[in-house]
């Protein structure tokens, strides 16, 4: 529809304005297709490793302080095995050593 209602008002210039709203149009569904899985190893993607890792040395950090401020041994941690406890099956992690 698009080129028939383009062609009396641009005249030779039809086909270079079909192809420039199809490349707009392709590259918006591109772009879909981007942000569909972000959660890959592709180039474009969130590199959740990374921010993960961040995230744990972060949480380091902050547990290697006591509530006066003073720094104590930092803690290690690693996961849970006891599936019955609710509070470690929402935080997935604990301390080996309690402070």
């Amino acid at each position: 529809m698009l080129p028939l209602g383009l062609a009396e008002q641009l005249g030779w210039w039809t086909p270079s304005a079909i192809a420039l709203v199809s490349v707009v149009l392709l590259g918006i569904e591109e772009i879909g297709n981007e942000i569909e899985a972000p959660f890959s190893y592709d180039f474009n993607d969130l590199k959740l490793d990374d921010i993960c890792a961040t995230l744990l040395q972060d949480i380091k950090s902050v547990l290697s302080f006591s509530e006066e401020g003073i720094l104590v041994n930092e803690p290690i941690l690693e996961p849970e095995d006891d599936a019955s406890d609710s509070e470690a099956d929402t935080e997935g992690l604990r301390t080996a050593n309690a402070a």
